[in-house]
């Protein structure tokens, strides 16, 4: 195992750059004249050209080191998603949410940190987001999606890769500032922009139509503007797939580890399904913005955004279930025959009914889910005022106040479920470099057909209704004095305090033959039980929707491997009138809590900051004091019957405190408070040497927070024992020290070189592991210690390097390469989440007068998208990884006229095959493949 270095705070080449860099402030003079602040304000250019020489200006300006992406025109990014241009930077990825490697990448990490350990403001401010997806929904992760941000909308996106005292805390490696257009930017008194087109996606052969349109306009003193934009985005989604959800380890009590000992402990695919999933994502929404200057000396902006993104979709999930087949007592285990074992999986077996197990012992050995996800939809907005004013010349006053909510819901989940019961015989082959070969056999040696419903037993599981909801009001007070104070000629201050709560709400299922006429539970169960779940063929008897189609002929045409493809699907409607017959989403009887968790919390800031000049040297030094609060709302589910500490679901419950009204259970709210104050000091330094070459270096300590389902979580505790599962609500903010220092040489207007190098070291990192929390003991009536499973706080560091270059060739012609290089590890010795050790990427341009176009392609490396176990590099226990790929993009745009331009982008060109696997390639885990996109748009202006 790779030992936790523990490396000094200060990283010894951003030491040097430092010692090299102090005779030139030591040397300041008091006369030195002060440097005009900088500020990277949006500029209106068109074309590749214009963009490229904008960004790299701002870039080379800036006092920090920055990355900045500019739109070539207005309304055109160089990608139709944001999260892709973002990843073409250096030290940039792009990652997927628990939908997992749909068409479109939705989260942006920053020099190896975990999507969730950056922040994302728009315009300065803080932005909430939700999530279309029911896997995302629950997450509750503080990364921002960019699936619901059109790029038309944005000028420029300034990342930001040191700490610095004025930027709002919350981002570890880094703050992406997304800033949308002013009125008063446009320098024409009414300018009109509309965009027409479609777009194509291979994998489900559809094409949908896509519109945006701007107008501004502003008053012929140019004191007073309006803009406004509205979009509506359709788009059709497939995705086929084949995925083992986990491994499962041969228990040695098993038949199977019985007869061939050899077998315990070692590895087997927990499940193999054969998944297809289709939706629609149809984004509509729009921005205004009001811009007033009464005089040269203030201004007042109010801007508003709101985005909705309906996604409707439907899944199937096939799942073959040979760990539950291996893993039963006494002789009910499958057994393994003619096992094939490399390392600790068993790559290749045969597993057959043992001839013990009882003839009334049912199990089932496939599980077949319809789910219809009704009313997904996922929500963004904000309403931002702010002013300036300027006192005098030395004196400016800033303040903002306003309040952004995101929200992702997904209504309910019309569902059919069917199970294949005593499979006969299963044989599987595992493949590290494709998917797994698995089929069912019957006893006469023949396929199992899995295209009849008569070959199934009708199961009771049906999805839950969801929805997450996250809301933040904040007021900023900034100040800045322009100062002379030796080589400081700027004084930064200012406060901001944010009242933010995270709401996470889940109604479960329920048959309308589990409660009786007067409302209350059936008892006992009108379920029939066997193992692995329960069936309702007493309950539906022979009114199962007949299947109205299936699986596509071209289902997963790209994922070559034997597996079920041969499957029956049913149109969304025959699921929406099943559920309507026999099942409900009541909201209040069928709530339940423990599935859900409130978080609420304050954060207040107070900061100070300089700038200085000395010379050539140019920088500023600060100090952020950053407030926690936070409150955390979790249920503990009390135990049926009527003990102490035991209450009976829809009954009177003597239990202090306990919620009754669910169908499903009592609860008792459990409630942590926590206070934490952290000091986050900042030193960035820009040296310019002249002929173009530019020395940065960065001292700073920056600070992110845990996702909100880390702190709070389900609440199951034994009273006994003292242990139990939950969220640590305990969990410290993530703090990182950090160094940063490069070089860099501007060598024409649009063509620069960097190299740089970076080094964090992280406390408090979140991991799983155990911890200690303070809970109400039903038992006892007590505040009781308790050690339960849930997410702990570590050391971890990350080291790396970064390159860049951007240059014209001529004729048009021009090119950027970049890549990054991060070394990360926890002190358990295991890489963080999210990091890849090599990321590149390569941009080829040509322009002209009547033609732009641009071809892209990113790569990465392996890395980890979750843990396995406790994810320590122990028996059983690491990460869940993606398998490095790239991606390949294009644009081409034709300029007609000076008013009309058609465009033509490409996305997944490559038609990339995504993969992970679980510690081990050996173990391989998800393969999707989604297809390509094609998007025509025909942009007129004037």
């Amino acid at each position: 195992m790779k030992s936790f270095r523990h490396q000094p705070a200060l990283h010894p080449l951003a030491l040097a750059s430092l010692l090299a860099l102090s005779p030139a402030l030591s040397q300041a003079q008091n006369t030195a004249k002060p440097a005009e602040p900088q500020q990277l304000e949006t500029v209106v250019v068109t074309g590749i050209r214009a963009a490229l020489e904008a960004s790299i200006s701002a870039k080379r300006n800036a006092l920090t080191n920055v990355e900045v992406i500019t739109a070539e025109d207005v309304g055109k990014m160089p990608d139709k998603n944001i999260a892709d241009s973002l990843s073409r930077l250096p030290g940039l990825n792009v990652q997927f949410g628990g939908a997992l490697a749909m068409d479109e990448a939705e989260r942006i990490a920053i020099r190896g940190s975990s999507p969730n350990l950056n922040l994302v403001t728009l315009n300065g401010h803080a932005l909430s987001s939700g999530d279309w997806h029911v896997g995302d929904q629950g997450g509750s992760g503080r990364s921002v999606g960019f699936g619901l941000m059109p790029s038309h909308l944005i000028g420029k996106v300034v990342v930001y890769k040191t700490g610095q005292a004025d930027i709002t805390e919350g981002g570890i490696a880094g703050t992406v500032d997304i800033q949308f257009r002013k009125p008063l930017d446009f320098k024409q008194s009414l300018t009109a922009l509309a965009s027409l087109g479609a777009v194509h996606a291979t994998l489900p052969n559809k094409t949908t139509p896509q519109f945006s349109a701007l107008a501004a306009w502003n008053n012929a003193d140019r004191s007073f503007g309006v803009l406004a934009q509205v979009f509506r985005e359709k788009r059709e989604l497939r995705r086929d797939g084949m995925e083992t959800f986990s491994f499962n380890n041969v228990s040695a009590t098993s038949a199977a580890a019985r007869e061939n000992p050899a077998l315990a402990g070692k590895r087997l695919p927990g499940s193999l399904n054969s998944a297809l999933f289709e939706g629609v994502r149809d984004r509509k929404g729009g921005a205004i913005g009001i811009q007033f200057k009464p005089s040269k000396s203030s201004e007042i902006n109010l801007s508003a955004f709101r985005s909705v993104l309906d996604a409707d979709n439907y899944n199937s999930s096939a799942f073959a279930l040979p760990g539950g087949l291996v893993n039963q007592g006494g002789n009910n285990g499958y057994l393994i025959r003619d096992a094939v074992i490399e390392g600790d999986v068993i790559t290749k077996a045969t597993l057959v009914r043992n001839p013990l197990t009882a003839a009334n012992f049912n199990i089932i050995g496939l599980q077949f889910d319809h789910n219809q996800r009704q009313g997904a939809e996922s929500l963004s907005s904000f309403v931002d005022l702010d002013g300036r004013w300027d006192l005098n010349d030395s004196l400016t006053l800033k303040a903002r106040v306003g309040s952004t909510k995101g929200s992702g819901k997904t209504n309910s989940q019309p569902s059919l479920t069917f199970g294949l019961m005593n499979p006969a015989r299963f044989d599987y082959t595992i493949n590290s470099t494709r998917p797994t070969d698995y089929r069912f056999t019957n006893a006469d040696g023949t396929r199992t057909d899995l295209s009849k419903t008569s070959n199934y037993v009708q199961m009771s599981n049906t999805g839950a209704s969801v929805e997450s909801t996250d809301e933040e009001r904040y007021v900023h007070l900034d100040g800045e004095w322009r100062a002379k104070l030796g080589p400081i000629h700027t004084l930064k201050f200012g406060a901001r305090t944010a009242k933010h709560e995270r709401n996470y709400d889940v109604l479960g299922a329920r048959w309308n033959a589990q409660d009786g006429a007067d409302g209350k539970p059936v008892s006992p169960s009108p379920f029939i039980s066997v193992t692995g779940g329960t069936l309702v063929t007493n309950i539906v008897g022979g009114n199962i929707p007949v299947p109205a189609t299936a699986y596509p002929a071209n289902y997963a045409s790209g994922i070559q491997a034997d597996f079920p493809r041969a499957l029956f699907r049913f149109d969304p409607a025959q699921l929406t009138a099943f559920a309507q017959q026999y099942v409900n989403w009541d909201p209040v009887r069928n709530k339940i809590y423990t599935s859900g968790y409130t978080v609420d919390e304050v954060n207040n800031a107070l900061y100070l900051m300089g700038e200085f000049e000395a010379g050539q040297l140019t920088g500023n030094v600060g100090l952020r004091l950053a407030q926690t609060e936070v409150d955390s709302l979790s249920y503990q589910a009390l135990p049926a019957g009527t003990g102490v500490g035991q209450c009976t679901a829809l009954a009177a419950c003597s239990v202090p405190g306990a919620i009754v009204g669910s169908a499903f259970a009592s609860y008792l709210p459990q409630r942590v408070k926590t206070d934490h104050t952290t000091a986050l000091p900042s030193l960035n330094l820009r040296f310019n040497a002249g002929g173009g070459h530019i020395l940065r270096a960065a001292l700073s300590r920056t600070l992110g927070r845990a996702n909100y389902n880390e702190l709070a979580g389900a609440v199951s505790l034994n009273n006994t024992l003292l242990t139990g599962t939950s969220g640590n609500p305990n969990l410290k903010p993530i703090t990182a020290t950090n160094a940063d220092a490069s070089w860099a040489w501007y060598f024409k207007p649009r063509a620069y070189v960097m190299a740089a190098v970076f080094a964090q070291e992280m406390k408090d990192y979140v991991k799983a592991g155990t911890s200690q929390v303070e809970f109400f003991n039903t038992s006892t009536q007590t505040n009781t210690l308790y050690t339960v499973s849930s997410r702990r706080g570590v050391r971890a560091q990350v080291m790396g390097a970064e390159f860049a270059i951007d240059m014209p060739l001529g004729g048009g012609f021009g090119f950027g390469l970049n890549g990054t290089y991060v070394d990360s590890e926890d002190e358990d010795g295991v890489p963080l989440l999210g990091t890849s050790k090599f990321t590149s990427n390569t941009t080829l341009w040509f322009e002209n007068d009547l033609i732009s176009a641009r071809l892209a392609w990113n790569q990465r490396t392996d890395y980890a998208i979750g843990f396995v176990g406790n994810g320590t590099n122990t028996p059983n226990n690491g990460m869940h990884n993606y398998k490095g790929s790239g991606t390949l993009s294009a644009s081409v745009t034709w300029k007609i006229n000076n008013m009309l331009s058609l465009t033509l982008d490409g996305n997944n060109l490559n038609d990339p095959v995504r993969h992970t696997y679980f510690m081990t390639e050996n173990a391989p885990g998800y393969w999707h493949q989604s297809g390509r996109q094609y998007f025509l748009n025909l942009r007129a202006k004037l």
